[in-house]
Formats: structure tokens, C-alpha cells, sequence
């Protein structure tokens, strides 16, 4: 028989939220080479600043209205990674108020000294300069950015500069949190999730997954205790939620 939170506090039942680890890695894998993955993005502070859910009374349909910044998010970040790596892919996108999910296809090897987390990282800290173009945290990011592009422009005359600059910004930006160079504060949580994609039928899954994130918000929001971790058990090797 199922019970409510409080009323599994009231039992001594010690009660948990479910936290989602954001930084796995598959020692594993090589992320150099071609492969299709789902990637993960956390807002800082689960801040809503990309999309406000909608609802419908019946809660059959629901969707999220994209903020200015999930739009600009949607049509100039994401368009921006295929632009500079050119065997790169979005297959599929959801923005989510506090999250992003995207399907990324490497259908090549990437170049030399280059792998998944630069890619992420790029669009980290691109989504951070159009956040700050918006405002956001403060009026300071206006002349942060502006900065960074009269840099751009100067540094356009000469095209080796430009690609040896940028390439230099991403290792480091790999490695560190996305915008923490120019002093700002990153729109994301440091670090993604992934997922490698180990057969075709996986595709299907992540798609549908995606599709469903709105409607499985929706009842996040109207039935929490559906989501509320009640106790931990340890089955051989493993440390299971329930």
C-alpha cells in the first residue's frame, strides 16, 4: 500500500528528493570518435529562465512556451554547433524551463585533441553570452560582451589567430566553468550527462523520452509524492532508490 511523504516522515521513514548525478563519464568510452549521444543541461540553481510549462485542464496537452532566451537558445546556439564542427549533428532538441536535452550525432571522428566536452562546452558558454545580452545577471554583461566582440572583429584580420584563439578558448573552457574568463556567471550547472547510444532501438526510446519530458513535468507538478524518494535498500552491488 502506498503512502504519502508526510505521511512516510510521520513513520520515521527517512525521506530524500531523487537527485540526478549531472557529471557521468564512461571511463570506457572514447568520446573522440563518431557516436550518437543524449546530452544533458542543467540550468544553475534550477533557475526557469528557458520556458514556462503549459497545461491544459484536462493535463492531455501539455508543452513549454519558450522564454527569449530558450528561443535564442533554440535558433542560434544549437544551429551554431554544426556550423563549427561540421560532422556534428542535432538530431533532436527539448528545452525544458530549467533543463535542455539534445541528441547529438558525431558522424565522423572529431579533430585531433577534440572530443564531446569541448562541443558541450562551446554551447554552454555560448547560451551564457546570450543570457547575459539579455540582462542577465546584471547590466555589467552588456559591455562583457560587447568586448568579447570588438575582440572578434579585430581579431578577424587575421583568419589563423581567430581559429588558434577560439580553439585555445574551448580546451579551456572544457575544463572549467563555461564563462568563468570573463568573470561572469555560467547559465548552467558545471558538467552534463550522457548517454551513449549502444543500439538502434535505444533512438526510439531517447525520442520518445524527449517528446514526453513536458507531460511528465506536468504531473511532477500536480502528484510530487510520485517522485519523492522514501527509503534506500542495497541489493548485492547496487544502492537502489525506492
Amino acid at each position: 500500500m502506498s503512502r504519502s511523504k508526510e505521511e512516510a516522515i510521520a513513520a520515521g521513514v527517512q525521506v530524500r528528493e531523487t537527485q540526478h548525478k549531472m557529471k557521468r563519464r564512461k571511463p570506457w568510452h572514447d568520446y573522440h570518435r563518431k557516436g550518437t549521444y543524449m546530452v544533458t543541461l542543467v540550468v544553475e540553481g534550477r533557475r526557469p529562465v528557458l520556458g514556462k510549462l503549459i497545461m491544459s485542464a484536462e493535463e492531455q496537452d501539455t508543452s513549454v512556451e519558450l522564454t527569449a532566451l530558450g528561443k535564442a537558445i533554440r535558433n542560434e546556439e544549437v544551429q551554431k554547433i554544426s556550423a563549427i564542427y561540421k560532422m556534428v549533428e542535432v538530431w533532436k532538441l527539448c528545452i525544458m524551463p530549467d533543463h535542455i536535452h539534445m541528441i547529438v550525432r558525431i558522424k565522423e571522428d572529431l579533430p585531433e585533441g577534440k572530443h564531446l566536452g569541448h562541443i558541450v562546452a562551446g554551447f554552454k558558454g555560448g547560451c551564457s553570452r546570450a543570457w547575459w545580452r539579455m540582462g542577465r545577471p546584471c547590466a555589467d554583461a552588456q559591455r562583457v560582451v560587447a568586448a568579447t566582440d570588438a575582440q572578434r572583429v579585430v581579431a578577424a584580420t587575421d583568419a589563423q589567430r581567430v581559429v588558434a584563439a577560439t580553439d585555445a578558448q574551448r580546451v579551456v573552457a572544457a575544463t572549467t566553468p563555461a564563462a568563468s574568463a570573463a568573470g561572469m556567471p555560467s547559465l548552467f550547472e558545471r558538467g552534463y550527462n550522457d548517454l551513449i547510444l549502444l543500439n538502434d532501438s535505444q533512438l526510439d526510446n531517447w525520442k520518445h523520452y524527449l517528446d514526453d519530458n513536458p507531460r511528465r513535468l506536468a504531473i511532477k507538478r500536480l502528484h510530487p509524492d510520485f517522485f519523492t524518494t522514501l527509503n534506500y535498500i542495497d541489493i548485492a552491488e547496487w544502492h537502489c532508490q525506492i
